[in-house]
């Protein structure tokens, strides 16, 4: 069973300002809380008991409101990453906390379904795999991370691919299931083209070595913020799909 999630919640949310402007992106208040709360309230609710939580931009507000998780009935942690430079450095910081055990691993601006957090568990636990990863339906992943498979087994994974050039419309949905052996991975990762060290090429490290990626498909997709304008259609998500 798995019990310990780690949230990436480092981000600055530039294209949310002014929102972002005195709480980082995750902090953003919708239908009520903010986002990060729903998050963890809806993976407590599959059996998370631990997180661990990445912090960076404005990193106070996030332990002033959530302390250290009694609020919530969690264990909460703390690790910062100082310098941002992509999601790869920022998983590793949560290397120690996590340990020898499996964890969930989520952006900290997604929520998905309480069911969903549960499933991508139980996928992991049931399934002989290396990996389990959500998946979201678009038009057009250039924007994320798109995904090839051959039935339920990743087979590719390619980051923000040319528009029009993907060849699938299964995007990276920002949930997953590890073991610790992913930090191998992300020890090995080289900055991008973009200048940053990124998770997906730990990932692509596991395939190329015929390491076992299982998807799980979001069937109600994923609540996510990009632009102010995306709140509306975020806190409909949430109320929509608990």
């Amino acid at each position: 069973t798995i019990a310990h999630l780690v949230v990436l919640a480092a981000g600055r949310g530039e294209r949310l300002r002014p929102l972002t402007g005195s709480v980082p992106k995750p902090m953003i208040e919708i239908a009520g809380k903010p986002l990060l709360a729903h998050l963890l309230e809806r993976a407590k609710s599959a059996g998370i008991e631990r997180a661990t939580l990445v912090t960076g931009h404005l990193p106070e507000v996030i332990r002033a409101y959530f302390g250290d998780g009694s609020a919530l009935s969690m264990d909460l942690e703390y690790v910062h990453q100082a310098e941002q430079n992509g999601t790869a450095s920022a998983i590793e910081l949560a290397r120690e906390s996590v340990g020898a055990g499996p964890f969930l691993l989520s952006w900290g601006d997604v929520v998905v379904r309480r069911d969903d957090y549960a499933a991508v568990a139980a996928i992991f636990r049931d399934q002989e795999c290396d990996a389990v990863t959500a998946l979201n339906y678009v038009a057009d992943p250039a924007a994320g991370a798109a995904v090839h498979l051959d039935a339920d087994r990743v087979t590719r994974i390619v980051e923000k691919p040319p528009a029009g050039t993907a060849g699938t419309h299964w995007n990276q949905g920002g949930v997953f299931a590890f073991t610790p052996l992913l930090f191998d991975y992300l020890a090995d990762v080289e900055p991008s083209p973009r200048g940053e060290r990124e998770f997906t090429s730990a990932l692509a490290g596991m395939l190329a070595d015929g390491r076992t990626v299982q998807a799980y498909r979001l069937s109600a997709g994923r609540m996510t913020l990009t632009r102010a304008e995306d709140l509306p259609t975020a806190e409909q998500w949430l109320t929509t799909n608990r």
